[in-house]
């Protein structure tokens, strides 16, 4: 076969292939692991003396000093893309991490992310809509909860080029 009517081909065989990925769920998933050490896991003051405002010196307590920790690390999420009609699609996704540090557990910390939304594409046009909420829990306790929206609207003119903005 002449290379430019190969080349034809391909494209053509790439645009049917791009076209049936279109209409399939997509869906994704990953894990991670991580050790390490971190030298100052408490943020803590290395000075011996704070300065407050009208100058007044203080002397930090224990807890406010350094304390370096190992640091172990863990995660795992997903995410689903499903295609609809009209050039709609759905979105969701989950994850669950943790970090841990034997030498300091008060600043242990495990969260749970949650993401469902519709994305709309036209032309140059993508349209995302997002609700999240996040428990996010401190030294085994619950912390914070924190429950958002967000849109965002992005113009492909070119391959180089965009427009776009958002609302959260």
């Amino acid at each position: 076969i002449p290379p430019e009517v190969r080349r034809a081909i391909d494209g053509y065989l790439e645009r049917i292939a791009r076209k049936e990925d279109a209409s399939r769920t997509q869906w994704s998933a990953g894990l991670e692991f991580g050790i390490g050490w971190d030298s100052n896991v408490t943020l803590g003051s290395r000075s011996g003396q704070w300065l407050l405002d009208g100058g007044i010196s203080v002397t930090p307590q224990g807890t406010s000093r350094p304390v370096s920790s190992a640091v172990m690390l863990a995660g795992a999420g997903a995410s689903a893309l499903v295609p609809m009609s009209g050039g709609w699609e759905l979105t969701t996704g989950a994850l669950l991490a943790g970090r841990w540090n034997p030498s300091a557990h008060t600043l242990d910390t495990d969260s749970v992310d949650l993401a469902a939304g519709l994305n709309y594409r036209s032309a140059c046009h993508r349209l995302s809509m997002l609700a999240q909420h996040q428990h996010f829990r401190l030294d085994g306790a619950s912390f914070r909860d924190a429950t958002g929206a967000s849109a965002q609207w992005r113009c492909d003119i070119d391959a180089r080029t965009q427009a776009g903005g958002y609302l959260q």
